[in-house]
């Protein structure tokens, strides 16, 4: 895809925390578009989600499978009572899922991903970002997106994405 002038890379931008504000933070991962050689022409070709036509495109002119509490999963080890689906992260991703939204606490001193009380099901912060970093180094030519729902205190944010080597990866909508 197109870089879209209105994302740049967190590196070059400054502070995770800065540029996310303080609610509806998007955070958009990639390695970028890559190029592949065609099998049958021998020609290079880019790829961007799985489509060459996608690449020319703005990040705003592209639709994303999205999960909504993608976290939330009876395979994560959520309970019955407030999982939202039944796979991982992980297997959502590789199932196509582009785009997920997060909810986002701080819970003994930890950032973790809950659905309503922690007690039903938590992930830690950082190993979801781990599991996002796994799928791009194996997919280089994707993009994922994450949505983080009503947070309103980024804390240390910015040290999650560092520990779980994203921190390079995230584009940042410019305002």
């Amino acid at each position: 895809m197109t870089r879209d002038p209105r994302y740049e890379p967190l590196h070059d931008a400054g502070s995770l925390a800065h540029l996310l504000g303080a609610a509806g933070i998007a955070c958009v991962l990639s390695l970028g578009c890559t190029k592949s050689t065609g099998a049958d022409t021998g020609q290079a070709e880019r790829a961007c989600n799985g489509h060459a036509w996608l690449c020319d495109r703005p990040l705003s002119e592209v639709a994303f499978p999205a999960t909504h509490n993608g976290h939330a999963a009876l395979d994560a080890g959520f309970s019955v009572f407030n999982a939202n689906h039944q796979r991982t992260m992980a297997d959502q991703l590789e199932e196509g899922v582009r785009a997920i939204l997060l909810d986002l606490y701080e819970e003994d001193g930890e950032r973790v991903l809950c659905h309503g009380p922690c007690s039903l099901g938590r992930t830690p912060h950082v190993e979801a970002l781990k599991s996002f970093a796994t799928f791009l180094e194996a997919h280089p030519s994707e993009v994922v997106i994450l949505l983080y729902e009503g947070v309103s205190d980024l804390g240390s944010f910015e040290e999650d994405y560092q520990q779980s080597g994203l921190r390079d990866l995230v584009m940042a909508k410019q305002e």
